[in-house]
């Protein structure tokens, strides 16, 4: 993540402001989001730029701060670039959480990208399958660490979101 969005903003000369990291969970009780902020922090603090998490409050930018945020403080507002880190953690330990996984891949105007991590989590390899098969439809797959994923064809996940209808 830190990578991309310092290529976002040194060799594509994208401004901070319009680059919003978003996330959700905990890790040993500390909020993801900080640590993504903390880390992108450190990358960015060579460059004189820094990110900020930020929930609850206004993501107008100053020009040098990354924003990074949850998608329930995020619903309603865009951004250019969105940097999804951590799909995986948009799950239970059987289903994926629809409602804030939704409204973090539909925040970019431009440009989207996810990362996560395969787990035995049966909720976040579901995610991990799916943004895999679409990344295979759309011509250029997403990363994913696991390479074990089952292979499901688009007509089951559509019939499957539809309730077995279809």
């Amino acid at each position: 993540m830190c990578r991309q969005v310092n290529e976002w903003i040194v060799d594509e000369q994208v401004s901070p402001s319009d680059i919003v990291v978003v996330t959700m969970g905990k890790v040993r009780a500390q909020n993801f989001g900080e640590i993504v902020a903390s880390t992108l922090s450190a990358s960015l603090s060579k460059k004189g730029l820094r990110s900020e998490y930020r929930t609850g409050e206004g993501f107008l930018g100053d020009g040098r701060t990354v924003v990074v945020t949850t998608p329930h403080s995020f619903k309603g507002y865009e951004a250019e670039l969105v940097y999804v880190v951590g799909v995986d953690r948009f799950a239970t330990e059987t289903a994926a959480l629809p409602a804030p996984l939704y409204v973090a891949l539909t925040r970019a105007r431009s440009v989207l990208v996810t990362s996560g991590t395969a787990t035995s989590n049966q909720g976040s390899a579901r995610i991990l399958a799916v943004l895999r098969e679409v990344g295979d439809l759309a011509g250029a797959a997403p990363a994913v660490d696991d390479q074990s994923l089952p292979k499901v064809g688009v007509e089951e996940h559509v019939r499957t979101a539809l309730g077995g209808i279809g």
